[in-house]
């Protein structure tokens, strides 16, 4: 005897409870046509996790169940488990509103048999759960179900990661003699979150011996002032090892288990999972060109069809290798194919498995991590798909970059030409008469090599009509300026910031006349000190490498370079020079990053990502000062320089394009300090 259960690492759209309750029907007829016993969905995936606000209505909630009850007639001789609200008519909030909880119902043969609440809600970072949800107070027994002899124990995401709560649902639920844990998430992407995650799945299992499936869901989504990232990475496991679904696109598998009769018990073992693979052609690239975010359609680079309107196309049947589970052409390439089991030692490589929590905290490490393709690979594709669903959902027919001919502009023009076609993407570049001839140069071969739309506008004359009309508006004005009339700023950040704002007031006329996006090309080391200027270089919708420090930056840029053929481009698309060159943002003749800032990055990003990871902002604080010169070979003024400079800047990064999450502590709601 065998359990499969039928697994959908899928993309949800928020709010959409028809487009969702569609998704799970057609997962479902698919899960009957190759024996499934179980099919899988990812926490609130009715509703779509991130419908913020949303969950408060009532009428929202209770309209769930018009789909409840469509998805369940579907459920004959099946069983179907997927993230929804709950609610419960007699207990009331303080506001008079339904009391309502993060669930997974669990619905067999047409019929609602488990509603199971999420025990542990985050609270922390980005997540805010208790300002909608409740928990609720269930024995472990009522969180488990049963199907062919084997005890289904039901967690949603936190519950797994219960090392700071009280409760521990994991434990209780092994204690209630469960079988087989089933774990909901929809759990955003950060840097280093894989290990994380696989370190709290190892700490479990190795603790209580019992399999755990971890599903999780995919897609880019709005997190109300940032773009998070869910990067799927489902996680089938035991003792023996963990089986590894793709990251960053929709992926349905096939779990497998057998029987045995162990002392007249029935114990299941994991045997097999299986990917099922509805695509064709180089997955590394159409990986890259085509995650997938909250469309149902997809744009592969490899000329097939521009959309997937079912798992099956338009055939009925499937080809597999799991034996009786479906006919099909002999011709047809098999549908599910088997994926090999990674041993525990494999995955944490040469760490002490006993102590894999601390050396993964080791600053030292998560630094080697980062300079493997693997990590920076995430990091790609995260910001890909975060460009790409932003881009499409808000219909927009043109990307339109500022380039400087500097690091941050190549590497978000790269981005976008990755997130979708570069004849859809417009860079331009706006000398002054400070801009270099370099910078010229550069900025016209970055075009070349993304072979996109390249516009030269010059702002000199803008720039002249702009300060004459400054200078003698206030020369003629009852103000206590009026001693401009010589010619001379008094501030010499005016003409400094006025090229940059014309650049941006450029950008966003050709916005407008294109119906295009403009991305801001600020990263995360500059915006922490203050380093933009607000309505110029900071203009945009979208903040692709926000998230993002200048290092990274570096690394990522060299990554493309040294993957161009992979990743779909004729020639390495980041001139050489913009990789060696001094930074500089050519606020005046012979300036330099290193000049205005006092220091390289080599040095200045590991201090600044020290202080914004910790919240170490306590100016007052002379010990802190110290300890931070000490640890990064500093002096103590400097150091108190760059505390007052991020401090300083909270108000301009209030007014900033929203960015995609990557790391653990972003800017935004993550990050609440005072201005």
């Amino acid at each position: 005897m065998s359990l499969k259960i039928y697994c959908s690492q899928e993309t949800f759209k928020n709010s959409g409870l028809p487009a969702n309750t569609k998704k799970i029907i057609e997962k479902i007829n698919l899960a009957k046509k190759i024996g499934a016993d179980i099919v899988l969905f990812p926490e609130l995936f009715l509703t779509g996790y991130f419908c913020m606000d949303g969950f408060l209505s009532d009428d929202f909630v209770l309209s769930q169940q018009f789909y409840l009850n469509k998805i369940c007639l579907e459920t004959e001789n099946i069983c179907v488990i997927f993230g929804m609200v709950d609610f419960d008519e007699k207990a009331k909030n303080k506001d008079g509103s339904l009391a309502k909880y993060n669930s997974a119902v669990v619905i067999r043969n047409q019929k609602v048999v488990k509603q199971i609440a999420k025990s542990n809600l985050p609270d922390d970072n980005i997540f805010f759960e208790s300002r909608y949800f409740q928990t609720k107070k269930q024995i472990a027994k009522n969180r488990i179900f049963e199907i062919k002899n084997c005890k289904i124990g039901i967690q949603i995401c936190e519950d797994l990661w219960d090392q700071n709560y009280a409760q521990k649902p994991t434990l209780e639920l092994v204690e209630a003699k469960a079988d087989l844990i089933l774990n909901l998430s929809s759990s955003p992407f950060w840097q280093f979150k894989d290990l994380e995650r696989k370190t709290v799945l190892f700490d479990k299992i190795n603790q209580f011996g019992i399999p755990i499936i971890y599903l999780n869901g995919v897609g880019s989504y709005d997190g109300y002032d940032g773009q998070l990232v869910l990067d799927g990475g489902s996680l089938v496991a035991d003792l023996q090892g963990v089986f590894e679904i793709e990251k960053f696109v929709k992926k349905d598998f096939l779990v497998e288990f057998n029987a045995k009769e162990v002392n007249k018990n029935t114990n299941y073992v994991l045997k097999n999972v299986y990917e099922a693979d509805f695509s064709s052609g180089d997955k590394v690239l159409q990986d890259i060109h085509s995650p997938l975010g909250e469309s149902d359609s997809i744009h592969p680079p490899l000329g097939e069809s521009d959309s997937i309107h079912s798992p099956l196309g338009e055939s009925d049947s499937i080809h597999s290798p799991l034996g009786g589970l479906g006919g099909g052409s002999k011709q047809q390439e098999s549908l599910f194919k088997k994926i090999e089991k990674v041993d525990w030692e494999k995955v944490f490589e040469d760490k002490d498995l006993e102590n894999v929590t601390e050396t993964k905290q080791n600053k030292s490490v998560e630094d080697l991590i980062l300079n493997t393709d693997f990590e920076l690979e995430n990091t790609l594709k995260a910001l890909i798909l975060g460009v790409k669903t932003y881009f499409e959902k808000n219909s927009l027919k043109k990307i339109i970059i500022g380039l400087s001919g500097g690091i941050d502009s190549s590497l978000v023009a790269a981005l976008a030409c990755l997130a979708t076609d570069s004849n859809k993407v417009l860079g331009v570049f706006m000398p002054s008469k400070i801009s270099s001839k370099e910078s010229q140069k550069d900025a016209f071969e970055l075009a070349t090599n993304l072979q996109i739309e390249y516009q030269e506008i010059a702002i000199n004359n803008t720039l002249l009509e702009m300060e004459k009309g400054f200078i003698e508006g206030l020369t003629h004005a009852h103000s206590p300026l009026g001693g401009l009339g010589g010619g001379n700023f008094q501030n010499p950040l005016t003409k400094q910031n006025l090229q940059a704002r014309i650049r941006g007031l450029f950008l966003m006329m050709l916005a407008n006349e294109q119906n295009g996006l403009v991305l801001s090309t600020g990263n995360k080391t500059e915006i922490a000190l203050g380093y933009t200027t607000l309505y110029g270089d900071s203009v945009g919708g979208l903040s692709p490498i926000g998230d993002l420090d200048k290092l990274q930056v570096y690394k990522l840029s060299r990554f493309i370079n040294q993957n161009y053929q992979k990743l779909g481009f004729k020639n390495p698309p980041i001139p050489k020079n913009v990789l060696v060159k001094e930074p500089s943002a050519e606020l005046e003749i012979g300036q330099t990053d290193q000049n205005s800032l006092g220091e390289n990055y080599q040095k200045l990003t590991p201090l600044v990502n020290e202080i914004i990871e910790n919240s170490k902002m306590d100016l007052t604080d002379f010990k802190l000062a110290n300890k931070l010169a000490q640890k990064f070979d500093l002096s103590v003024d400097f150091v108190k320089k760059i505390l007052n400079l991020i401090q300083k800047s909270e108000f301009k990064r209030r007014q900033l394009p929203p960015a995609i999450k990557i790391t653990k502590k972003s800017f935004g709601i993550g990050r609440r300090v005072q201005d």
